[in-house]
């Protein structure tokens, strides 16, 4: 089960790290100075994961309570590491607690992402996850790879056409999923059965001046898709803060294509910004379970 946990931990923070899309009629105040600090969330009535009921076998949805603080150091604008500590719970089955810490370790190549590394921490550091970025002339994404500890590679290549972009999972003949744009924006994705919409406000992303991030983005996308698909998702934490560095999720609809019902809905509340327009204070629901989280944001300036 800790292996379990930990693989929810892991999505847990790529959730945290991964913010918030762009508007190109963005009002904002832009301060290339600021930088993400430290963000701590608190997390209420997470699905965890699924166990099986005892006696039947039936399954049996876990969710627990959880307070993650992710800290953020740089050399100047370059993200060196992320340090990222979790503690959970009021477990639903009864655990009583548990606790958790990793960190990111990131390489650039010049002014771009090329590799990111994932350290569990708990007694001593060890590699889970390697994640490694490929770009074209204009800087653009075009391969991701990542490798786990227990696992062999997989790959994904990328291609641009207008506005959309279609991400080919090279292991998988067939496996596509298509992300269209406006502008900065990632307006929505496509896959078989459903599709993704969302809906931003004009304000500044707390990840906006970190330098390569915006190139990365898509990068980190993949990522989440690619968790998920293993089986590691399971929608325990902020989902305000994925996507791309320019402005703030606000709202997220899942359609389920056969009748074009809605799947899933999450709506973010952004309380308080600071006076140059970086949310301070984010608040987040899901319509179809009780579950929130409360985001407190602190910055660099």
């Amino acid at each position: 089960m800790m292996t379990r946990i930990r693989n929810l931990v892991m999505l847990l923070f790529t959730f945290i790290l991964f913010s918030c899309n762009g508007d190109d009629n963005n009002n904002s105040v832009d301060s290339s100075s600021v930088l993400i600090k430290k963000i701590q969330t608190t997390w209420i009535e997470r699905y965890m994961y699924l166990s099986s009921e005892p006696g039947t076998g039936n399954p049996l949805p876990v969710y627990a309570d959880a307070d993650i603080i992710a800290e953020y150091t740089y050399e100047e604008h370059k993200l060196e590491k992320i340090d990222y500590k979790a503690s959970f719970s009021n477990y639903s089955n009864g655990i009583s607690s548990s606790s958790s810490s990793m960190f990111w370790q990131f390489t650039y190549t010049d002014d771009l992402i090329t590799k990111v590394e994932t350290y569990y921490n708990d007694d001593a550091p060890h590699l889970q996850y390697t994640f490694e970025f490929e770009y074209d002339e204009q800087k653009r994404l075009i391969n991701f790879t990542e490798e786990g500890s227990y696992e062999g590679p997989t790959s994904y290549s990328v291609s641009y056409s207008n506005n959309t972009v279609l991400v080919s999972d090279l292991p998988y003949a067939g496996q596509e999923t298509l992300f269209t744009y406006s502008g900065n924006n990632l307006q929505s994705y496509e896959e078989d059965w459903a599709y993704m919409v969302y809906e931003y406000d004009n304000k500044n992303s707390p990840f906006k001046n970190i330098t390569g991030f915006s190139n990365a983005s898509l990068g980190f996308l993949i990522m989440h898709n690619r968790l998920t698909a293993n089986g590691q998702s399971s929608s325990l934490c902020t989902q305000w803060s994925m996507n791309s560095p320019f402005n703030n999720l606000k709202k997220k609809n899942q359609i389920y294509k056969l009748d074009e019902s809605t799947v899933y809905s999450l709506n973010v509340i952004y309380n308080s910004y600071n006076n140059m327009n970086y949310p301070i204070n984010v608040y987040e629901s899901s319509v179809e379970n009780p579950s929130y989280s409360e985001s407190i944001i602190e910055y660099y300036e």
